[in-house]
């Protein structure tokens, strides 16, 4: 059946990599994604390879809204879990807006370990889409050790109304700025020893910065899994700082310069407008 769906595909010109993410989605035991998503999805991964941001991406979900486990498939999966591991999610949490959180218990498992995936300590990324939210206090996606010392996490709106970025460390690689109840696209990014920066957009804000920062990181890569919905605190959940957003996009990634976070957001605004929901 596989090779008979990647066959079809090929011969609509649809790229291979696509065409093994369905074909991972079926063995993952979830149903064929649509047409419309197929091909939405297949532009989305052709922008990226156009236009140098491929070799960035380390682990990317899309969550498209046909089934959880194809919600849940990385379509790029240099490292890391396939599916990500779900965690209490069920098929209601999934609609064409994308997944939603519930604050307490839901959460998913990437296989991303920066300590494992990062070169160094100059170069990382965590980018979401959010389709709703507000001031929670709730870490969206990242991990840190016991102490909060070696930390990478991206915070979208923390319950003061505030950004955070940490990459890494709260002392020193800390970045933060207002952005209160966003929802849009969300990037936080290192892109050398000496420069961090959060950005942001949606249909009614162009790419713009939330903060940015000089230090050196004071820490380095954690050695813990990276949650999505959720803060891996040395493999163990910190309930308190569960997330109860609906998201659309979730993307680890190496360092993204303005130019290129202003592409990324083009590609999956395009994506999610594509796909008939998810975006704002």
């Amino acid at each position: 059946m596989i090779a008979r769906i990647s066959s079809q595909l090929i011969a609509s010109q649809i790229h291979p990599q696509v065409v093994d993410w369905v074909g991972r989605v079926k063995l993952n035991g979830g149903s064929q994604p649509s047409s419309k998503t197929v091909t939405a999805v297949n532009r989305f991964y052709i922008k990226l390879v156009q236009n140098d941001l491929l070799t960035k991406m380390k682990s990317v979900c899309c969550l498209v809204p046909d089934n959880l486990i194809a919600s849940i498939t990385p379509l790029i999966r240099g490292v890391g879990n396939n599916p990500w591991t779900n965690m209490n999610f069920v098929a209601s949490d999934l609609t064409i807006n994308g997944l939603v959180g519930n604050g307490t218990s839901k959460y998913l498992k990437t296989g991303i370990i920066p300590n494992s995936v990062f070169s160094d300590n100059n170069s990382a990324g965590l980018t979401l889409y959010i389709h709703t939210g507000g001031n929670y206090e709730s870490c969206d996606i990242g991990a840190t050790d016991a102490l909060w010392t070696n930390s990478f996490e991206l915070f979208v709106d923390y319950s003061d109304g505030y950004s955070y970025f940490d990459c890494y460390a709260l002392s020193g690689g800390r970045i933060s700025g207002s952005n209160s109840a966003w929802t849009g696209f969300l990037s936080g990014n290192r892109t050398a020893s000496n420069a961090t920066i959060i950005y942001k957009a949606n249909s009614s804000t162009a790419l713009t910065t939330v903060a940015s920062g000089s230090n050196a990181p004071t820490q380095v890569r954690p050695s813990y899994e990276i949650y999505c919905f959720a803060l891996d605190v040395a493999n163990a959940l910190s309930a308190p700082l569960m997330s109860a957003r609906r998201l659309s996009f979730a993307a680890i990634h190496l360092g993204l310069s303005q130019a290129e976070a202003n592409k990324f957001y083009s590609y999956i605004q395009a994506l999610r407008t594509e796909l008939g929901g998810g975006y704002v």
